[in-house]
């Protein structure tokens, strides 16, 4: 799998924080859990009313994810990881 960051950006209409530079940076795959991530990887955190991912979006990039999904602001931006806050959607569905 290649996708490119600015891939991720139109399918899921999001807002790009961290890394501002997208040019020719994909990631090879993706990842709903933390503990499943590889290197290049987009962590995509499962949000429900018990459980957010979100809290683990350092592990994934400590396992090697360079992009997370965001539906919620976070504490802290890593200037060298992208962040895309956006929607959701059955688009996204294309990337797990």
């Amino acid at each position: 799998m290649k996708i490119y960051i600015d891939e991720i950006l139109k399918a899921t209409g999001g807002t790009l924080y961290g890394n501002k530079d997208t040019k020719d940076v994909y990631v090879t795959g993706a990842a709903i859990d933390s503990r499943n991530v590889k290197e290049n990887y987009l962590f995509i955190p499962n949000i429900t009313e018990s459980f957010d991912g979100q809290d683990f979006i350092q592990k994934a990039f400590e396992g090697g994810a360079i992009a997370t999904l965001i539906q919620r602001d976070v504490e802290s931006i890593d200037e060298s990881k992208y962040y895309i806050k956006g929607i959701y959607n059955e688009k996204t569905r294309l990337l797990k």
